[in-house]
C-alpha cells in the first residue's frame, strides 16, 4: 500500500510479524520497559507499530515518529492504515488458532435460526 504524508510518498506494507514487531520493541525499549509490549487496543501502541512498519519498509524514511503522529490527525490516513493493519492480520493469523476459530464456527452455527417443528 502506498500512502502520502507532506507530499511524500510511502511504501506501507505488513507483510510479515517480525520485522515490524522488531522495530517495534527497539522503539519502545521493550527490553527495558517490559510493561510496554505490543497491545493493539492501546491506540499508542497501535500508531507505534504502523510507525514501525513504515520505518521497516522505507530505508530512507526521513518522517519522524512525531511527524508521523501528526499526519494521523488526518483521520483519513488513520481509518486507511487501521483498516489495511486489519486485514492483513486476518491474513496472517488465518489458522493459527484452529481450536479458537473452530469455536467461532460453532458459535456461528449455534446463532442461525433452527426450524420449528409443528
Amino acid at each position: 500500500m502506498k500512502i502520502t504524508i507532506n507530499n511524500k510518498e510511502y511504501n506501507f506494507d505488513y507483510r510479515g510479524w517480525w520485522g515490524p514487531l522488531y522495530k517495534y520493541e527497539e522503539i519502545m525499549d521493550i527490553a527495558n520497559h517490559p510493561e510496554r509490549k505490543f497491545n493493539p487496543a492501546v491506540t499508542f501502541h497501535l500508531h507505534t507499530m504502523f510507525y514501525a512498519i513504515l520505518l521497516t519498509d522505507n530505508d530512507t524514511l526521513d518522517l519522524t515518529v512525531e511527524d508521523f503522529f501528526s499526519a494521523l490527525e488526518d483521520l483519513s490516513l488513520c481509518n486507511a492504515l487501521t483498516e489495511y493493519y486489519s486485514q492483513r492480520v486476518a491474513v496472517l493469523t488465518q489458522g493459527i488458532h484452529p481450536a479458537v476459530d473452530n469455536k467461532k464456527k460453532v458459535a456461528r452455527a449455534s446463532r442461525r435460526k433452527k426450524p420449528t417443528s409443528e
